[in-house]
């Protein structure tokens, strides 16, 4: 289908305040399904190139021309002032490319692989079941501080070696580090707020590293020490980077993926019922979670190396440019009846974690923790059910991760 940009100036504002508001990602489905199929490669007011659909974005996600290299330099400079902190973000895995990409992901693939993922499993579980031995007998909660962030951080931390005490610094950091503009626009304080949370960070994780290497154990702090591939290992940049990439995206968006998942099967008490009569379900229960509401709506910002001419449209060079990975996880060509909540799909094969190159390091990881999760949920919270209006629930104000902020519930 080709744009006619000019014709799409009531869509190009809505796109603009998709981009910008918050508030606007709630319920924007409709909005979605209007670029979808009139305006896939779409330019919107706030200046960024939103692309729409299924196949185009597989096929952006998985072509070099749009780098997120190229992007890192803008997003350094929205979001940190100078600093030696702010150095370590251009060592995260998903903002390197080419062969030094291809190197960390090599090193870092077999602490990660579903194999490596399984060993942990009984530790997740065990870790889970912690978080639900001090919630079930209290018969309400917030679900999103009571269980979604603590079960996340709780395994993290755990597979990491922090002591507990520490786990709320790393709430606090990774919930400053993921809050940030889609459409490239920073200030002055979030710029401080960003620098002093990742600077905060990165000399914690150097001091835990410090302490590891010495003494080795079989924590993922250790195990990250000594990964090495073909004679190479993890330079201290790199390392702080990866525990950080690990941290931040294992933390906010597993934690609003859990308060999706609790969210969608309340407004449809239907599927929560099918998922407590028949726990074989928790696996697609999962995967529609991830795909239905989908918590990360957009890709982070990709910057187009040159013209790139898609579906008729010529996006210039320099081009900011993001991937909607929640329309193209509605798209009526890939899944039957898209917009329906139904946690026995089988043929689920969303976009949640990306595709190509950067797809996702700790996908697994996230899917073995939440599917202990929900079957928890399914086996030890009987009769849950929420008890706020839905309409009032606020709503969180991330650009990054779209999820009720408060989901009071009791059982």
């Amino acid at each position: 289908m080709m744009s006619t940009h000019a014709g799409c100036s009531d869509l190009a504002a809505a796109t603009g305040i998709y981009l910008t508001d918050v508030r606007a990602k709630r319920e924007p489905y409709d909005l979605l399904a209007r670029l979808r199929e009139e305006d896939p490669v779409h330019l919107s007011a706030a200046g960024t190139w939103i692309i729409s659909g299924y196949d185009l974005a597989l096929s952006v996600l998985r072509d070099t021309r749009f780098s997120r290299a190229a992007a890192t330099e803008r997003d350094i400079e929205v979001l940190f002032e100078p600093s030696d902190a702010a150095e370590i973000f251009w060592h995260k895995t998903v903002n390197r490319e080419g062969d030094d990409h291809s190197r960390l992901r090599r090193i870092l693939a077999p602490a990660f692989s579903p194999r490596a993922v399984e060993r942990w499993r009984p530790f997740i579980e065990k870790m889970v079941d912690e978080v639900f031995d001090k919630l079930e007998p209290r018969h309400q909660c917030d679900i999103v501080t009571d269980l979604a962030y603590p079960i996340p951080e709780h395994v993290i931390c755990a597979m990491l070696g922090v002591p507990p005490e520490h786990h709320k610094l790393f709430e606090q950091w990774t919930r400053v580090l993921t809050d940030r503009p889609a459409a490239g626009e920073g200030d002055d304080d979030r710029r401080r707020a960003h620098t002093a949370a990742l600077t905060a960070f990165v000399d914690y994780l150097r001091g835990l590293v410090e302490s590891r290497r010495d003494n080795l154990s079989d924590d993922l702090v250790s195990q990250l020490i000594t990964l090495e591939e073909e004679g190479e290992r993890l330079n201290d940049k790199e390392l702080i980077a990866v525990m950080i990439e690990v941290i931040t995206g294992g933390h906010d968006t597993t934690a609003n993926s859990i308060v999706n998942g609790v969210f969608m099967l309340l407004r449809y008490p239907e599927q929560l019922e099918r998922l407590v009569e028949n726990r074989s379900l928790v696996s697609s229960a999962v995967e529609e979670i991830l795909r239905h509401p989908t918590p990360v709506q957009l890709t982070l910002t990709r910057v187009t190396t040159e013209d790139v001419t898609i579906e008729g449209v010529t996006i210039p060079a320099r081009s900011t440019v993001v991937v909607c990975l929640s329309g193209a996880n509605r798209e009526p060509e890939r899944f039957a009846d898209p917009d329906t909540f139904d946690i026995g799909r089988e043929d689920n094969r969303h976009l949640t974690f990306g595709n190509g190159s950067h797809f996702c390091l700790g996908a697994h990881l996230a899917r073995a923790e939440l599917q202990v999760t929900f079957d928890r949920i399914a086996t030890r919270l009987p009769g849950l059910h929420m008890t706020a209006d839905v309409e009032a629930l606020p709503w969180r104000t991330s650009a990054l991760v779209t999820a009720p902020a408060r989901l009071p519930v009791a059982w």
